[in-house]
């Protein structure tokens, strides 16, 4: 846009980023971008928290997302199978267990987030950030995802990648919970206030 100043013959023009609601990913002056632009989901059609909403059931890692089993080798999300011991963690103990799988399910979805240019999770899939359960619309660089070793890693890239993916998510035992990429993730819808439906 242009700046006139009075008395002043100088045009100033600034050109600012143009922000765009509903694309999938968070831009400078919104609070949210879940890549739609509904009311009712969480977030709105202007790109601003709703109070109370909760985003979309579902959510998975793409094919080749290095998974932790129990004895901290890494194996693919496909190569997974029911039975397996993947590394879990239970929030009462503070400490991580063993948790056995006891599905795989795959779906579509319509895009990814690629999060510290490592971790490729849809838009719906739990990441605890903050000391809390979210989702990737609703993280931003500056927030700290949790490790294996029970520790803070900072995001410092997030972006959004549109296109249908084939992607994959594991039901585990009891906890819900594994480490993807190395980041602790679970299966289960979170709510507005970051716990967990279901």
């Amino acid at each position: 846009f242009l700046i006139f100043l009075a008395g002043c013959s100088n045009i100033i023009e600034i050109n600012t980023p143009k922000q765009e609601c509903g694309n999938g990913v968070l831009e400078e002056g919104e609070e949210c971008d879940d890549g739609n632009n509904q009311n009712g989901d969480g977030c709105s059609s202007y790109c601003e928290d709703e109070p109370g909403g909760d985003p979309p059931v579902g959510g998975s890692f793409l094919p080749g997302t290095k998974i932790l089993m129990f004895d901290l080798s890494a194996e693919n999300i496909d190569d997974i199978e029911i039975d397996d011991y993947v590394l879990s963690y239970e929030p009462e103990k503070n400490k991580n267990v063993p948790g056995k799988v006891l599905n795989v399910f795959t779906h579509e979805m319509p895009g990814y987030y690629l999060i510290n240019n490592k971790l490729k999770v849809t838009a719906t899939n739990p990441i605890f950030v903050n000391g809390k359960w979210n989702v990737p619309p609703w993280t931003k660089i500056g927030d700290f995802l949790v490790n294996y070793e029970i520790k803070n890693i900072e995001v410092n890239s997030i972006k959004y990648i549109d296109g249908e993916v084939f992607v994959y998510n594991l039901q585990v035992e009891n906890t819900e919970t594994y480490y993807a990429e190395g980041y602790l993730v679970h299966n289960k819808k979170p709510t507005a206030g970051g716990g967990l439906i279901g």
